[in-house]
């Protein structure tokens, strides 16, 4: 549920899709940047599908981001029991160099005493949901200390991409002992 500057998606995190049941109400997927750029734009594409048995006046799906509630998203009974997509933007300076983006499904389906474990009760994100971050790049000191950083950030959960510069006509033993 990650994508990162150009997007990433759940798979990119080994998360698949999230279950949310009255039981097990919460999910949540832990996300890392790297210690050379900080968050300056965060937008949250959830594609979910909920319970149509839901009371849509009660019900809701929170949004939080490391303890801090960010968004609370209506669950309208005319679009319960199909897949809808919701876009939230997220408020960047809750980002730290590790988070935990959580998901809380607050869930109802009457108005009397209610049975957590009753089926009424779920929701479930799509692996195809997206968390859009944008970077700008922070200039770091000429500090031997941070190594392997900024070619390795030991929060960031994005593929490494590790440049290597070698001389126009490279010799066979030099290619190999890369």
């Amino acid at each position: 549920l990650l994508n990162c500057v150009d997007g990433c998606i759940p798979s990119d995190l080994g998360v698949g899709s999230m279950d949310l049941r009255g039981v097990q109400p919460m999910a949540g997927v832990n996300l890392g940047t790297r210690m050379d750029e900080v968050v300056v734009a965060a937008k949250l594409r959830l594609r979910m599908t909920y319970s149509p048995s839901m009371l849509p006046d009660l019900s809701h799906l929170r949004v939080g981001l490391d303890g801090q509630v960010l968004a609370a998203l209506p669950l309208p009974q005319d679009q319960s029991g199909r897949e809808i997509e919701r876009e939230v933007e997220l408020d960047p300076r809750y980002f730290s160099d590790y988070n935990e983006l959580r998901f809380d499904l607050i869930g109802h389906y009457t108005l009397n005493c209610e049975n957590l474990q009753h089926s009424s009760l779920w929701a479930s994100i799509s692996q195809h949901s997206e968390l859009e971050l944008s970077f700008r790049p922070l200039e770091l000191r000429n500090e031997l200390s941070y190594l392997p950083a900024p070619f390795f950030g030991r929060r960031d959960n994005r593929r490494v991409e590790l440049p290597v510069v070698l001389p126009a006509r490279p010799s066979r033993a030099l290619v190999r002992s890369g």
